[in-house]
């Protein structure tokens, strides 16, 4: 769960109906590019790789953000990345 509480099993059981208002609403936010102050609070957490470690590189971080946020993370990247193919 990311930190809005909301698991992902709960979202694909809203059906297609939350797909479309899911959809409608990263639409939104990529044409005004106004996020909700939601999808932007994130929890990062540091997990050391070893045993007794003292130093950062010993850790790897993981961070925890709402699962809409990520969905519109994807959808950015594809249309960025369909947009700089053109270019190279």
């Amino acid at each position: 769960m990311g930190v809005d509480d909301i698991p992902i099993e709960f979202l694909k059981s809203l059906g297609e109906l939350s797909m479309r208002e899911l959809s409608g609403l990263c639409k939104q936010i990529y044409e005004s590019g106004i996020w909700p102050e939601d999808f932007t609070k994130v929890v990062m957490i540091t997990l050391p790789k070893t045993a007794n470690v003292v130093e950062c590189a010993d850790h790897r971080t993981i961070s925890f953000i709402s699962h809409a946020a990520k969905i519109l993370l994807q959808i950015i990247t594809k249309r960025v990345k369909s947009k700089v193919r053109v270019y190279i």
